[in-house]
């Protein structure tokens, strides 16, 4: 029996593809009068219905008509030679039925699931055609620059028959020549460059005309799942160098945490080299054994010679044990005790790591304070007590106590970060150094996320650790989630081989559901059954085996990893057997695109991480299908079940024959870390079934639960990032408008007229009493309190005032005289330029500023719940005092750039503002 989801899920499919179906005969119709078309006929149609759409035609009524013209395009050019990438390529594409259907669903703001193979370049051309009409920007997402810059050249003779222009975007692009990129009709470019120039366009530029963006009217996500889901668990960030160039704490603590480190393994290593020698000589683990290997897990989970014991197999149930037990009775008294001689421990699960007492007593060698956080309560009830002190004094020692303790923490955090980067994440499996920067590899996809940075000062710590220039300490200048930048787009759709999943949160988070497109010939891959192994020796060997059996039949084989080191691990292992291969593992695009193009032909055998080359078609060569198509093994299973999926519809594309096969071992990362393996613990210790494949329904079962866990710990820390950066979004819409005001502003009267009135308002009710009447005192006070600029002599200090709210109008008014009086010496050019650097100066450093804070408070907010206090609705309350804060900031930064001590009036007239010094 379904379940209600599924059935709702099932209904919404059949009713979509009713009314496609509907659609499609009605496009075939168009298109018959289309055959006898000239080439200049579609481009004068083009014209035709662009202006139907200005008078207000209808978008679902046009759409008949604008896909059989797009269509007819496309049969056209069949036989045509174009020139791609500097090669001849000939046009063999006309868009199926099925191609159709899919792009109905795209223009209906669906997410369309559509197999691996089915022609997903060209189903994008249909609603790119029908949303360019509108002549607002439409703009393809890709999940690389290769593929953006690979289809736009790809449909480029497409789109000129239609009378459209089209071009990409890349990272380091001149701005003039990526501003007329996203002038064409249409725009390609990676989901992480249209967002980076949404933030850039909004944090370094001075005039509207600087801006290379044009709105947000149309996007067509490719790779829905990977770029909206999989990536979306990370913000996109634009930092910089801290303008105080202090040294860097990450660098400078790194050497003393890489020395922990050192010391904790030289203290693993020492006590397992006799238990290795033991166990392989056949002699069973003794309890001190156990409790060793137990220890070294604490310590080091990803120790090698602690692998080379569990491989061995014949402590693992033992250890198996000892671990339950310690979990379910006094597991944390045990964990003490075990812990005592260790400088720090590793949770591997939560991936966390943490100090003991003997860690800090190493790292407070060079300085016994290193672990001490000032008590600021008692240190400021005693600083306001002490009779001793002059309020000046008291003053400083509070404003030296704050920076005492500021430097504490961060010294702390310095610590953690350091820690957990030596301890948890590996080169080459966690990230890749390439061209100099550490670059994140995204565990779900094996995928390098190109711009992406971890936070709260993580990248800066792996930075510190792989010894980069790069490692110096940051600012964010510019942040924002996938969520909210694909969001802004008045129309959005996506499409995936892989989508079906996740339906919920695609329609929850961004408005779309999703409908599944059949394919164009029924899918006759072959699954065979998972194999598990006890080791990944055994596993590995396998694996070879496998390949090398089916490549010497001339077969074609792909072999999937799930990381860099495993498929150069791999690659290894085939070298010293004198395989012939091909390895590719996420470091280039382009060069794995071209390698797993070939991967189909006849006896190849390619090595790649499992997302490697993803967007690219592997067709098979001569006689391949005969043999019994492309064959791909992967080497583990992915955290999701979906990704799985990805790498298995790679074969029996478009009708062709495929199998698959997955080689797993129970050391793998999802089994050891996740995965509760105590029924099958006696096959473990036994060994009776070393080097034979494990097959069994309740490991598959185990497994599946697990992916289902692990994928719905992934989501809910999606939906965390995005409820804690909703405030940040609102305030981030706020502070771009006002910047958009600054820039497009020809005098900024009015802008300057409501700062002035703001920040006087805010002082009065400072400052001000909220007497019916204001005595001269007072407002006397208030404009002393003002910056020079703001001072006016015209006002009557004697005077009563009847209310503060006239006291502030009058003051206001006075105040925007004496400052517009200031520059009556200026060209009036030379005054807006002024005003504007002023205003775009301080705004940037105090958004900046806000930005630190805010995610300063992120870091500490979870802690609130253990006061039983919800940590978003606090994140919440916070972020918007921080918000007046960051506008109170703003305003005393505003006015006091203009002080007449260091501003230095140029000669008239020259417009130059190099005299204008913060």
């Amino acid at each position: 029996m379904l379940e209600p989801s599924s059935l709702l899920a099932d209904l919404k499919n059949k009713s979509f593809h009713r009314k496609a179906r509907r659609a499609i005969r009605k496009i075939e119709a168009f298109e018959r009068s289309f055959a006898d078309f000239c080439e200049s006929d579609f481009a004068a149609k083009t014209k035709e219905l662009k202006s139907r759409i200005g008078m207000g035609e209808n978008l679902e009524k046009l759409l008949p008509e604008a896909f059989a013209l797009v269509r007819a395009a496309a049969r056209r050019l069949r036989g045509k030679s174009f020139k791609v990438f500097s090669e001849d390529w000939v046009w063999n594409m006309a868009h199926y039925r099925v191609q159709l259907q899919a792009g109905i669903a795209l223009c209906k703001a669906y997410v369309a699931e559509v197999a691996t193979g089915e022609g997903k370049t060209l189903i994008a051309t249909l609603p790119a055609y029908l949303y360019a009409l509108h002549a607002k920007g439409c703009h393809i997402a890709t999940v690389n620059e290769y593929l953006a810059r690979r289809d736009c050249e790809w449909m480029r003779p497409l789109y000129s028959l239609l009378g459209l222009s089209c071009s990409y975007i890349y990272a380091g692009q001149p701005p003039e020549d990526k501003r007329r990129a996203y002038a064409a009709d249409i725009t390609y470019g990676s989901s992480s460059e249209f967002a980076f120039d949404y933030l850039r366009d909004n944090s370094t530029t001075t005039s509207l005309a600087e801006k290379v963006q044009r709105g947000f009217f149309f996007c067509l996500v490719d790779e829905a799942d990977s770029i909206l889901v999989d990536e979306a668990r990370t913000p996109l960030i634009i930092s910089g160098q801290a303008q105080e160039e202090d040294a860097n704490p990450y660098c400078l603590y790194s050497p003393q945490i890489n020395q922990l480190v050192r010391m904790q393994a030289k203290l693993c290593n020492s006590a397992l080299d006799g238990i290795f020698s033991r166990l392989s000589g056949g002699i069973e683990p003794l309890d001190s054994d156990i409790e060793e290997i137990v220890k070294a897990k604490i310590a080091d989970p990803r120790n090698k010679k602690l692998k080379r014991i569990l491989r061995l197999g014949a402590a693992n149930a033992a250890v198996e044990q000892f671990q339950t037990r310690m979990a379910a009775s006094f597991g944390e008294f045990e964990l003490e005790r075990l812990s005592r001689e260790l400088y720090y421990r590793v949770d591997e699960k939560n991936n966390s790591v943490s100090l003991t007492k003997k860690g800090q007593d190493f790292l407070s060698q060079s300085d016994s304070r290193a672990f001490v956080m000032p008590d600021l309560d008692r240190e400021r009830a005693a600083i306001a007590s002490d009779a001793s002190m002059s309020e000046k004094e008291k003053s400083q020692r509070r404003s030296g106590l704050l920076k005492e303790s500021e430097k504490a923490r961060e010294r702390l955090h310095c610590f953690a970060q350091l820690l957990k980067a030596f301890a948890l994440y590996e080169r080459d499996v966690d990230y890749i150094v390439r061209g100099g920067k550490v670059e994140i590899v995204d565990p779900n996809t094996g995928r390098v996320m190109e711009g992406r940075r971890w936070s709260e000062g993580l990248h800066q710590a792996v930075e510190a650790k792989e010894g980069l220039r790069s490692g110096a300490e940051s600012v964010t200048f510019a942040s924002i989630s996938i969520q909210n930048y694909f969001r802004m787009y008045r129309n959005l759709a996506g499409m995936s081989g892989t989508a079906r999943e996740l339906d919920d949160e695609f329609q929850q988070t961004y408005g779309m559901g999703v409908v599944e497109i059949p394919s164009n010939k029924a899918c006759i891959r072959k699954e065979n059954p998972d194999m598990f192994f006890l080791t990944k020796r055994e596993k590995y060997d396998k694996i070879i085996r496998l390949a090398e059996l089916e490549r010497s039949r001339g077969r074609p084989v792909l072999v999937g990893t799930s990381s860099v080191e495993d498929s150069e691990l791999l690659s290894r292992m085939l070298k010293m057997r004198r395989i012939p291969h091909q390895l590719l593992n996420a470091k280039n695009d382009a060069f794995e695109a071209s390698l797993v193009a070939r991967a189909g032909q006849r006896g190849q055998l390619t090595i790649a991480t499992n997302m490697a080359g993803r967007g690219t078609d592997i067709k098979l060569g001569e006689g391949v299908n005969e043999l019994g198509g492309l064959y791909i093994i992967s080497a583990e299973r992915q955290y999701s079940r979906r990704i799985d999926r990805q790498l298995m519809g790679r074969c029996a594309r478009q009708g062709d024959r495929g199998e698959t096969q997955f080689v797993l071992s129970f050391e793998d990362e999802i089994l050891r870390k996740y995965a509760d393996l105590s029924p099958f613990q006696k096959i473990i210790k036994s060994g009776k079934l070393r080097g034979t494949a494990v097959r069994h329904p309740l490991l598959d079962r185990i497994l599946r639960r697990t992916q289902e866990r692990i994928e719905a710990d992934y989501s809910g820390s999606r939906k965390s990032m995005l409820k804690f950066d909703n405030p940040s979004n609102k305030q981030r819409s706020i502070v771009y408008s006002m910047r958009d005001e600054i820039i497009s502003s020809e005098n900024l009267g009015d802008f300057y007229k409501r700062e002035i009135f703001e920040y006087i308002r805010d002082l009065a009710s400072e400052l001000l009493p909220s007497d019916a009447f204001i005595a001269p005192e007072y407002i006397s006070e208030l404009v002393s309190r003002l910056p020079e600029i703001l001072r006016s002599g015209g006002f009557d200090f004697e005077k009563r005032m009847p209310t503060r709210g006239k006291l502030v109008e009058k003051i206001s008014e006075e105040a925007f005289k004496s400052f517009e009086s200031f520059f009556c010496d200026f060209s009036a050019q030379y005054a807006c330029e002024a005003k504007k650097y002023a205003a775009l100066s301080s705004l940037d450093e105090a958004w900046r500023e806000h930005i630190g804070r805010l995610e300063d408070l992120r870091e500490a907010m979870f802690l609130r719940s253990y006061a039983q206090r919800d940590p978003y609705c606090e994140f919440e309350k916070d972020a918007f005092e921080s918000f007046g804060e960051f506008m109170r900031q703003f305003r005393e930064r505003l006015f006091s750039a203009f002080s007449k001590s260091t501003f230095q009036k140029p000669c008239l007239h020259t417009g130059s503002l190099r005299s204008l010094r913060r």
